[in-house]
C-alpha cells in the first residue's frame, strides 16, 4: 500500500504541470498578439525583449491588454481571467523587466474605461495615446492560430504521458506475473504439473528464459564492452523504441496561415521542439526512478535490479535523445530567423544548453567501459550530474512550464535518500566488522545480524566502511549470506573478490599487518535491496555456481536447508560449485560441510591442480567475465561430498564438464528448479543449457540467475 501511495503523490504532482509561455495562458497570448500590431511608439510589432520593454512600460497597452482580458474572457470563471493577468505579469517581468502587480493590472484596467476608444486602421501606423478596445477580426485570427497551438501542445501533452503509460503498463503485468508466479503457482501446486505442453515449453524456451543471443556481453574490438538484454527485455525495449520513434515523428497537424508561425518549415521546427522538449521532460522521473538503490518496483514485479538498469539506461537515452532533437530544432530555428545571439542571451537558453551537455556527459561516463576503468570515480560522477541535471532543468523551465516533472523527479530522489538513512538506522547504525584476508584475491567479512533483520536469502548489502583510509562516504554492495560456522551462528558473512578501488585497500591494509590476517572495522550497513525468489514447491534443487559467487547460491540453499527443517518435508538438493583449485574447498570446508551434513549432495569441481598457473577462463571470477570455452575436457581434478558414517570424505570423478553438461547431466526425477550465479559468461552458457532442456522436460522446469553484472 504505501508504494501505491507514493506512485500517487508522484502522479499527482506531476499531474500540476503548467504550460508554455504561449499557451500558459491562452487568453492573455491571444490579447497580447491582438494589440501588439498598433503603434505604442515601440518601433516593433515583435515579441522580442526590446518591444516588451518599451509595451510593458506604456499604461495605454496596459490598460487595453487587461480590457481585453476582461471583455474575452468574461464567459470564463474569475480564476481563469486572474490567471492571465499573472502572465501578463510574467511576461512584463521577464521581457520588460518591469513588475506589475496583478492588483495594479486590474486598477489600470478600470482606469482605461474612462478613456477608451475603438481602433482605428491609422492607429497601426500612428502612435496612439489611449487605451483601444478589441478589433474582433483581428482577435478573431490571433484565437484560431492559438487554439490551434494550443491543440498540438495538448497532442504533445498526450505523447508526453504516453512514456508514463508504457512504463506503467509494463509493471503492472510485471506485478501481475510475479503475483501469479508466487502465490498461485507456489502454493496451489500448479508449478509442478501445469505449464509442461509443448505450447507453454515453445514460450518458455525461446522468449521467458533466453537471452537474446548466444551471450548477454560482448566486447566491440576486444575493447568496448556492451551488455545485450535479455529476450524479455528486448521485447519490452522494442515496443519502448516503437512508442519513442512515433511520440517524435507523428501526429504533426499543420495550419496555415497561422499568427505565430505563418511558414510549413517554421511551424513544424516548432511544434518538433515542442514534442521532443516534452517528451524529455517525461522521462526525467523514470529514469530516475529505475536507477535508485529503493526502487519499489523491484519487489512488485519481482524483476531483478539488473532488469530496471536495463529500463534506466534505455529511457536516458531516449530522454537525451529527445533532449538533442529539441535543442538542435531550436538552434536552426533561431538561425533561420537570424536572432540567435539575442536568443542565446536569454538565462533560459544558457540553462537549456547546459542541460543538454550534462545529459550527454553522463552517458559517456556511464559507459562499461568507463566503469570497468574506475567504477567509484563513474559513481560520484554519475551522482553529481544527476543533481546538476535537476538544477539545470529548474531553471531551464521555471519560466516555462510543466515543472511538474522535476518535482516529481526531486521527490524520487530524496525519497531514495531518506529510505537509506533509515535503512542504515534500522540495520542498527554502526558495528564492527571482522575482516580476515583468506588468499592474496579474496577477503571474508563477518557482522552481527542487525536485531530487527529482513535478511532474505540472495540478498545484497552495502557496505560503508567507517575508517579514513576506506572512502567512509562510499558505499560498496555485496552478497550476503548467513554464516553456519562455529561462533558465527548471529553472524552475516560476505565473500569479497578483490580487484581496484576499496576492496583493494582493505587487501593492501591487511597485508601490512604483520602475523595477522584478520582485523576489525567499523561499517554500516544499507539494505537488503534485490528481488527475493521463493524457492517452495519443486522436488528437486540444481545449485550450479562458480568462484566467489557461490554466496548468493549458498544463501538460497541454506534457506531451502532450514525451511526443510522446519517442514518435514524433505527436498532433493543438489550443489554444484566449479572453483579454480582445491584452495577454494579448503577456504570453505567448514561452509560446505554444513550443506552435506543436511543431506545436500555438494559437488565441488575443479580445473586446475593447487598451486598450478594455468587456469581456466570459466573460472576467473571477476567483472571482465572472459569468454567461457565450451569444453568438456578430462583429468581435471573433482569431488563429490557425501556424509558418509557422520564425516565427510571426497569422491573423485576424474573429469570436469562445462556448466551446460553439468545441466544436461542433471537427472529430472521430478520438478526442477536451476539456480545459477558466477561471471556473466558463465551464466549464459547455463541459461542455454537449460533453455534446451525445458523443450524436452516432461517435468516443470524452471531457472532462477542470482548473478548480477552490468
Amino acid at each position: 500500500m504505501r508504494y501505491v501511495s507514493l506512485i500517487g503523490c508522484l502522479l499527482a504532482l506531476v499531474s500540476s504541470v503548467q504550460a508554455l509561455v504561449i499557451i500558459d495562458s491562452i487568453l492573455a497570448t491571444q490579447c497580447i498578439y491582438t494589440m501588439k500590431d498598433y503603434d505604442w511608439g515601440c518601433n516593433s510589432t515583435g515579441q522580442g525583449a526590446k518591444a516588451y520593454s518599451c509595451r510593458c512600460h506604456n499604461v495605454d497597452w496596459v490598460g487595453s491588454v487587461t480590457n481585453c482580458l476582461e471583455s474575452k474572457g468574461v464567459n470564463n470563471s474569475r480564476e481563469f481571467i486572474d490567471h492571465a493577468y499573472r502572465h501578463l505579469r510574467g511576461r512584463c517581468i521577464s521581457k520588460g523587466h518591469i513588475d506589475w502587480p496583478v492588483d495594479v493590472l486590474k486598477w489600470y484596467q478600470q482606469n482605461a474605461t474612462n478613456y477608451i476608444k475603438e481602433p482605428l486602421s491609422t492607429d497601426l501606423t500612428t502612435t496612439l495615446h489611449h487605451p483601444i478596445t478589441v478589433n474582433e477580426t483581428k482577435y478573431a485570427y490571433y484565437e484560431k492560430s492559438f487554439n490551434h497551438i494550443y491543440a498540438q501542445v495538448v497532442r504533445s501533452q498526450a505523447y508526453q504521458w504516453g512514456y508514463v503509460f508504457f512504463w506503467t503498463f509494463v509493471i503492472v503485468c510485471g506485478t501481475i506475473l510475479n503475483f501469479s508466479r508466487h502465490f498461485i503457482f507456489n502454493y496451489t501446486g500448479l508449478g509442478k504439473s501445469k505449464h509442461t505442453s509443448s505450447f507453454f515449453k515453445t514460450i518458455r524456451s525461446r522468449f521467458i528464459l533466453p537471452n537474446l543471443v548466444s551471450k548477454s556481453y560482448y566486447r566491440i574490438f576486444s575493447i568496448i564492452p556492451i551488455h545485450i538484454p535479455n529476450t524479455q527485455e528486448s521485447i519490452i525495449l522494442a515496443f519502448f523504441s516503437i512508442y519513442t520513434v512515433l511520440a517524435c515523428c507523428t501526429g504533426y497537424t499543420i495550419e496555415l496561415p497561422n499568427a505565430y508561425m505563418n511558414g510549413h518549415i517554421w511551424q513544424l521546427l516548432d511544434l518538433i521542439g515542442y514534442r521532443t522538449a516534452l517528451g524529455a521532460f517525461a522521462l526525467i522521473p523514470p529514469t530516475f526512478f529505475f536507477g535508485i538503490r529503493n526502487n519499489p518496483f523491484i519487489k512488485l514485479t519481482g524483476s531483478s535490479i539488473q532488469t530496471f538498469m536495463v529500463y534506466h539506461k534505455w529511457s536516458a537515452w531516449a530522454m537525451c535523445i529527445n533532449a538533442l532533437i529539441h535543442s538542435a530544432v531550436w538552434t536552426d530555428y533561431t538561425i533561420r530567423e537570424g536572432d540567435y545571439k539575442a536568443w542565446a542571451m536569454d538565462a533560459y537558453w544558457q540553462w537549456g544548453i547546459a542541460g543538454t551537455t550534462v545529459c550527454f556527459l553522463m552517458l559517456f561516463f556511464a559507459g562499461a567501459w568507463f566503469r570497468e576503468l574506475t567504477y567509484e570515480l563513474f559513481l560520484i560522477i554519475h551522482q553529481l550530474f544527476g543533481v546538476f541535471l535537476i538544477v539545470t532543468m529548474w531553471f531551464h523551465c521555471n519560466t516555462l512550464g510543466w515543472m511538474g516533472w522535476l518535482y516529481a523527479t526531486i521527490v524520487i530522489w530524496c525519497y531514495d535518500r531518506v529510505v537509506r538513512f533509515l535503512s542504515v538506522l534500522a540495520n542498527g547504525g554502526a558495528k564492527t566488522a571482522k575482516i580476515t584476508r583468506l588468499n592474496e584475491d579474496l577477503l571474508r567479512v563477518v557482522v552481527d545480524r542487525p536485531v530487527n533483520s529482513t535478511y532474505f536469502p540472495g540478498s545484497f548489502y552495502y557496505f560503508y566502511f567507517l575508517n579514513m583510509n576506506m572512502r567512509f562516504y562510499q558505499s560498496h554492495p555485496f552478497s550476503v549470506m548467513k554464516s553456519k560456522r562455529a561462533g558465527e551462528e548471529d553472524c552475516y558473512a560476505v565473500v569479497v573478490k578483490c580487484h581496484k578501488g576499496i576492496t583493494r585497500k582493505i587487501m593492501n591494509q591487511l597485508e601490512r599487518l604483520r602475523n595477522r590476517n584478520s582485523t576489525f572495522v567499523d561499517v554500516c550497513t544499507e539494505g537488503p535491496y534485490g528481488a527475493p525468489i521463493t524457492l517452495r514447491n519443486h522436488e528437486q534443487y540444481v545449485f550450479i555456481c562458480a568462484g566467489v559467487g557461490f554466496t548468493p547460491c549458498y544463501a538460497q540453499a541454506v534457506d531451502l536447508v532450514e525451511k526443510s527443517a522446519k517442514t518435514g518435508r524433505a527436498k532433493v538438493i543438489k550443489f554444484l560449485w566449479v572453483v579454480r583449485d582445491t584452495e577454494y574447498y579448503n577456504l570453505f570446508k567448514e561452509d560446505f560441510e554444513y550443506l552435506a551434513d543436511n543431506g545436500v549432495e555438494v559437488t565441488v569441481i575443479t580445473t586446475r591442480e593447487s598451486g598450478d598457473q594455468t587456469t581456466d577462463d570459466h573460472l576467473k571470477n571477476n567483472t571482465s567475465d572472459e569468454e567461457v570455452e565450451n569444453t568438456n575436457c578430462c583429468c581435471k581434478e573433482s569431488m563429490t561430498l557425501m556424509k558418509r558414517h557422520g564425516g565427510i570424505s571426497p569422491q573423485m570423478l576424474g573429469h570436469r564438464p562445462s556448466p551446460s553438461q553439468l545441466v544436461k547431466d542433471t537427472e529430472l526425477t521430478g520438478s526442477t528448479c536451476f539456480i545459477t550465479s558466477g561471471p556473466v559468461s558463465f551464466v549464459d552458457e547455463v541459461r542455454a543449457a537449460v533453455c534446451e532442456v525445458v523443450k524436452d522436460a516432461n517435468v516443470r522446469v524452471d531457472l532462477y540467475d542470482e548473478s548480477f553484472s552490468m
